[in-house]
């Protein structure tokens, strides 16, 4: 079956106002934290910390120059997809849907694809392959953090989807150079 753009654009509105209708406010807290454990300073703060940290002959976490190298992943995934973006220029839900709400201060930039998807599985992609011992526990936290994205109303399931996709070429780039 091959989806034209207007019937995903149609499928992605659907999902988006289904997934309205299920907030409740517990989750809505536990999907905020997600969202913004996943934002840019995060990822320079960690990665600042661990290469000064690998400086000066610290190991703050089991196979810290692993995880330092898994963390170029997320940073190959925001750079393909600024440019991605600024090709597409899709909308947001919240921009597009007649009374539709975004439940986080709305980013006003472009939707396609997730760069919060793109990175959280960019980084989960390039642990797992390098056999990092936090592979397991840092897939489960992109998964949420890429489903906070839906449940928030910044992206649409689309969004999400490539920049999953993104993600694991991504990780997959890092982890096999």
């Amino acid at each position: 079956m091959v989806f034209s753009y207007k019937k995903i654009v149609e499928l992605d509105c659907k999902f988006m106002l289904w997934i309205a209708r299920h907030r409740r406010p517990p989750f809505i807290l536990f999907f905020k934290l997600m969202t913004y454990s996943a934002v840019g300073r995060v990822w320079f703060i960690l990665g600042l910390i661990l290469s000064l940290a690998n400086q000066f002959g610290y190991q703050l976490i089991e196979n810290q120059s692993v995880f330092l190298r898994a963390l170029f992943a997320p940073l190959m995934a925001w750079i393909i997809g600024q440019f991605i973006k600024k090709h597409f220029k899709r909308e947001r839900p919240f921009q597009c849907i007649p009374d539709y709400t975004s439940l986080v201060r709305a980013p006003q930039n472009d939707s396609f694809p997730s760069l919060h998807a793109s990175s959280t599985a960019s980084f989960f992609i390039a642990l797992l392959l390098l056999h990092h011992p936090w592979a397991y526990g840092v897939g489960v936290w992109a998964l949420l953090a890429s489903f906070s994205r839906l449940y928030l109303g910044v992206h649409f399931l689309s969004d999400v989807l490539s920049g999953v996709l993104l993600g694991v070429l991504c990780g997959c780039l890092i982890a096999i150079n």
